[in-house]
C-alpha cells in the first residue's frame, strides 16, 4: 500500500496548545479530540504529525505523537516578517 497523507482542520483553541498566551484562558477543553488523534494514529498507521500551531505548544497533537514516538512538527504559516500577502 502507498503512502497517505490525513489532513484534519481546526480551531487553535481545539488543540490543547499550553502556551497560547492570553488566548490559553480560551482553550476548548475536548477530550474527545484526543480520542479522534488516537483513532487517526491507529486507523492510518500515522508515522508523523504535522500541525499548524503558531509554536504554541505543546499540544494534544504533539503530546500523543511524543507518546506514540512519531515524528511531529509545528509548522508555522505566518509569513516572513516584513512580508504582506
Amino acid at each position: 500500500m502507498g503512502r497517505r497523507m490525513v489532513v484534519l482542520g481546526t480551531y487553535h483553541a481545539l488543540q490543547g496548545a499550553k502556551n497560547r498566551g492570553a488566548n490559553r484562558n480560551k482553550n476548548i477543553d475536548d477530550p474527545s479530540y484526543a480520542v479522534l488523534i488516537e483513532h487517526l494514529i491507529a486507523e492510518y498507521s500515522l508515522e508523523c504529525i504535522f500541525e499548524e500551531a503558531s509554536e504554541c505548544g505543546p499540544t494534544t497533537a504533539q503530546e500523543l505523537a511524543n507518546k506514540h514516538g512519531l515524528a511531529y512538527l509545528d509548522e508555522c504559516a505566518r509569513a516572513p516578517q516584513g512580508k504582506k500577502n
